[in-house]
């Protein structure tokens, strides 16, 4: 049983201690110091998970997760499946999902109509993560944020691309953060700006067209698709709405 020492007296050149016990038999409480030693000591985490890593799917397809699952797990690096989507947003589209190497896979979603800077008009990597115990967890949650990525698909229109996780409202405070600039310099004729105000919608946006039209991802996606009897390939696309020329590339 442990003591505590409170202090002592000298009396008739003895030195008395005094002391007491513990109540009901309670180890005494530890002093300050130690606790304050083992909050210095403890070991900080060395991995925290993402926050969009925690997605908000109710009822999720069972079904359709494993099966996809099942058709990962069959892939060589380098190779890739393609998913049965023709349009998002009213662009024709190729949707690919490919493995990159045993830790990573990609969603990536091209353009039929035009050609792009970056190729996709959105490519988005899954890597494996510490929280992942088996190759299979990793699959899972790979599944489970590409289609959250499908279901969540919105239009960047100041860079011009799909994107998943950002709201509406930082899209549109997006598209706002530069218009002091843009007044300032559009008429600036030392200056070339990188940015255009969308001759349909007028948002500011980096989007160009090979005839030259500052065109948001948006008002492109609202175009009607056209197809012209005198193509060799009779392929599909979208005519620009200032001159209505074929929008062939994107920049």
């Amino acid at each position: 049983m442990d003591f505590q020492y409170e202090g002592f007296r000298i009396a008739d050149g003895h030195i008395i201690i005094e002391m007491h016990l513990p109540i009901n038999d309670e180890p005494a409480p530890a002093p300050a110091t130690t606790a304050h030693a083992h909050a210095t000591t403890a070991p900080a985490p060395t991995y925290i998970e993402p926050i969009e890593e925690d997605l908000p799917i109710v009822d999720e397809p069972k079904a359709l997760i494993d099966s996809l699952v099942d058709r990962l797990k069959n892939l060589r690096t380098k190779q890739q499946i393609l998913l049965p989507i023709k349009k998002i947003k009213n662009i024709n589209v190729e949707v690919t999902i490919s493995k990159l190497n045993k830790k990573f896979y990609e969603l990536s979603i091209t353009p039929l109509e035009f050609r792009m800077k970056n190729n996709a008009l959105l490519e988005e990597t899954v890597d494996r993560m510490p929280t992942d115990d088996t190759e299979e967890d990793f699959l899972y949650r790979t599944v489970r944020r590409l289609l959250y990525i499908l279901k969540n698909i919105k239009i960047d229109k100041y860079y011009g691309r799909f994107v998943a996780f950002q709201s509406q409202e930082q899209l549109a405070k997006r598209a706002l953060q530069w218009t002091d600039f843009y007044q300032e310099f559009k008429e600036d004729n030392n200056i070339v700006l990188t940015i255009n105000e969308c001759c349909v919608c007028f948002t500011l946006t980096e989007t160009t067209t090979n005839c030259g039209h500052a065109v948001c991802l948006e008002c492109i996606s609202n175009l009607n698709t056209a197809t012209d009897d005198d193509d060799d390939d009779n392929a599909e696309h979208k005519d620009c709405p200032m001159c209505r020329q074929r929008i062939f590339f994107l920049q």
